[in-house]
């Protein structure tokens, strides 16, 4: 897969929320801790890290992914 970065997300629990909307869409995802809490062993609901997580896609979803999340974004509220 050739990764881009779609967003960096609050925590683990957001960036897992947004992946799972991702996959309804057919698009493969991923996150992972972004370095400001490296090494922070802080864990949370689930075993979820606590801290900023940033959201993967593949390069040829990206502008796909960046759709939905401004839908997302626009109904939100």
């Amino acid at each position: 897969m050739d990764e881009a970065s779609l967003t960096v997300v609050a925590s683990g629990l957001d960036a897992e929320m947004l992946c799972r909307r991702l996959r309804l869409e057919g698009i493969r995802c991923y996150y992972r801790m972004t370095n400001v809490v490296a090494g922070a062993w802080s864990s949370g609901m689930g075993g979820l890290l606590i801290g900023p997580n940033e959201v993967i896609v593949d390069a040829a979803d990206l502008e796909r992914a960046r759709e939905l999340l401004d839908d997302d974004g626009a109904h939100s509220g």
